[in-house]
């Protein structure tokens, strides 16, 4: 690809002691002139497995230069969007292996080599495919996997033409890189060059239990992934297989995979909206597990369930656990203190922090007239936006002195009273004759304090009658006046 016809200048970029190449195969940081490394040769490998999927390079142009120009600049169409039947796992490979940055790529043919394996398998790889968001430059028009119509601009533009493509022979190429890529790793190793890292043997742990497996692998220099699968002939908890196999050579310090035999998984139902005792019995049927923690919501009534860890459809194994967050209805604030304010301005501040304000009268001794007594619930009370809040508004005293009415005719002291703003009832006892008609008693007493409207009772004096056996009797009549 490229080497074979690197016969002119239009293929190649030579510059002693600076670049030295075939541009359509660079990696940004060899046409950038900078340090290249093992990863400048996946990114190579990543351009040629391109072209095994979609029948040309990522990147053409009419000069070196422009080719060049592209690889640091410019994102590869992904592959399926020129090819729908690409496997989406195998296109992830290869964007990976086309990332711009370093760092984002394979850190050697051997990890690229074990993700094409993984493919091969049906396992899932670890590529994840990194798109850009926009900018792309081109879009090609497939006609039998070789032959393209000159690039123009609009990476959304969608394939004008897309005929199969001819499987099995990629296949067999694909095979074919496969072999010559571990091929080339297997003679670095041998040599030992390459990416630098010792190669060292891997345990066999396969039949053991996680926590020994992981402890002997880890004493070995590893990292391991543990990933549950079910196997009913395995005991839960051991080690169905591993990748890479045990007495293999592998890298020191990567990482190894460990299937361990699980229970049945099931997957997570879909809680979201559902009321958290429903959620909760769900996931008990289905033998999981539920944590819950609550959070304020001002759209979403109380109890029901805002989100879930996780995402319906996971599978999940039995007696594992599924997070949900739950509504606690409406944000809580604090009521303000509005005391002594007048009424519409307490009705405003109530009003701006949430709450509905409805106003009552009331009497009080200490506050003027207008002004607010108290709320209920009272001043600093945690309640929901949109709680009622009761306001009470001062209406004048809550009591008043009373008028000693004493010695007054029952009119005049009638009239005394109700002018304070009292009630009044009159009562009848037999006095002397210098007291008949006058008030000889009161409750309460004048000077007392008592509430507006209240009743006060007067005594008028009555003449007595004295009896045919010469004994005198005392009359005494009750009556109520209304103020």
């Amino acid at each position: 690809f490229g080497i074979a016809r690197a016969v002119s200048t239009q293929e190649n970029l030579t510059q002693a002691g600076s670049v030295m190449g075939t541009a359509t195969y660079f990696s940004p940081e060899q046409a950038r002139g900078e340090m290249v490394d093992a990863r400048s040769d996946v990114y190579a490998l990543g351009v040629v497995l391109y072209e095994l999927l979609v029948g040309t390079p990522p990147f053409t142009g009419d000069n070196p230069v422009a080719v060049a120009y592209k690889q640091v600049q410019e994102q590869p169409v992904p592959p399926r969007r020129l090819d729908p039947s690409i496997p989406p796992a195998l296109e992830a490979v290869t964007l990976k292996a086309l990332a711009k940055r370093p760092a984002d790529r394979y850190p050697s043919a051997g990890e690229l080599r074990n993700d094409l394996l993984r493919f091969h398998r049906g396992q899932a790889v670890s590529a994840v495919a990194a798109l850009p968001a926009t900018g792309a430059t081109r879009a090609v028009r497939a006609v039998d996997g070789t032959t393209v119509v000159p690039a123009y601009a609009g990476y959304d533009t969608v394939a004008e033409e897309i005929r199969p493509r001819r499987w099995p022979l990629v296949t067999t190429l694909l095979v074919l890189v496969l072999a010559l890529v571990g091929l080339g790793v297997a003679f670095a190793n041998n040599l030992g060059i390459g990416d630098g890292v010792a190669k060292v043997d891997v345990p066999d742990v396969v039949g053991e239990t996680v926590d020994d497996a992981t402890t002997e692998l880890e004493a070995a220099g590893f990292e391991v992934k543990v990933t549950n699968v079910e196997n009913d002939s395995v005991e839960l908890g051991r080690v169905v297989r591993q990748d890479p196999e045990g007495g293999s050579k592998f890298d020191e310090g990567g990482e190894v995979e460990l299937f361990v035999s699980a229970p049945k998984e099931v997957a997570v139902p879909d809680l979201v909206g559902d009321t958290l005792d429903n959620a909760t019995r769900n996931l008990t049927n289905l033998g999981l597990l539920v944590e819950s923690t609550d959070q304020f919501d001002d759209v979403r009534p109380r109890g029901e369930v805002l989100s879930q860890d996780p995402v319906p459809g996971t599978p999940l194994a039995a007696g594992g656990t599924v997070k949900v967050v739950v509504s606690k209805g409406p944000t809580e604030v604090a009521v303000p203190d509005v005391r002594n304010k007048s009424r519409d301005e307490a009705a405003d501040e109530l009003s701006a922090a949430g709450f509905n304000p409805i106003i009552q009268s009331a009497r009080s001794d200490s506050v003027e007239v207008g002004k607010v007594i108290r709320t209920d619930p009272g001043t600093g009370s945690m309640l929901a936006k949109g709680s009622n809040i009761t306001v009470y508004v001062a209406s004048g005293a809550a009591t008043i002195e009373v008028p000693n009415v004493l010695n007054q005719t029952e009119a005049q002291a009638t009239a005394a009273l109700q002018a304070a703003g009292f009630r009044t009832s009159v009562a009848g006892q037999a006095v002397q004759a210098s007291d008949v008609g006058k008030v000889v008693n009161q409750s309460p007493s004048g000077g007392e304090r008592a509430a507006p409207d209240a009743v006060i009772t007067i005594v008028v004096g009555q003449a007595s009658t004295t009896g045919s056996t010469g004994s005198t009797t005392t009359t005494t009549t009750t009556t109520t006046t209304t103020g």
